[in-house]
């Protein structure tokens, strides 16, 4: 599937669209190309081949409301990059799971602030610890991701997009 970055006028990240909804915003005129940005993807036509770039900046301010990002597995596993936070391990939809980093059976709530992704190995060896009484350490203080993060982990990142991905 094809991804185009929609951006703001202020060129900050609106969200990540299907080319289709790229190239109609395009075509009303709705939304241009970044200036030098040279990243495209070729669109067969009856005429021949149109360049769609992969980033788009509206041509007007869209106003965003403050969006809640649920704290679900997914949006865990997204934020985390599909990467346990104790040991580095790659992980996908089958070999990940959700960490409490202060259990909930001692009080830990469960939050953006005290959950993390994990291997099951991991997980298992912390069991109903916290990280400091298993002997293991967190490679990153578990946050609240920002609605544009969790929207370019679900289709990944371009390398043409990064500057515009504040981490």
């Amino acid at each position: 599937m094809h991804s185009v970055l929609i951006l703001n006028s202020s060129e900050t990240i609106i969200d990540v669209r299907p080319l289709r909804k790229a190239m109609r915003l395009l075509s009303k005129g709705k939304a241009h190309a970044p200036h030098g940005f040279n990243d495209f993807h070729d669109v067969p036509t009856p005429d021949g081949v149109m360049k769609v770039p992969t980033a788009l900046i509206m041509a007007y301010y869209v106003r965003i409301p403050h969006r809640h990002i649920q704290c679900s597995r997914v949006n865990i596993m997204r934020r985390d990059g599909y990467e346990c936070q104790y040991c580095g391990k790659k992980l996908n939809n089958t070999t990940g799971t959700v960490d409490h980093v202060m259990p909930l059976s001692r009080g830990g709530k469960h939050g953006w602030s005290n959950v993390v992704a994990a291997c099951f190995e991991c997980n298992n060896k912390k069991d109903n610890k916290t990280p400091a009484e298993a002997g293991m350490q967190i490679r990153c203080t578990p946050y609240i991701p920002r609605h544009d993060m969790t929207a370019l982990h679900a289709i990944g990142k371009r390398g043409s997009w990064k500057r515009w991905i504040v981490t």
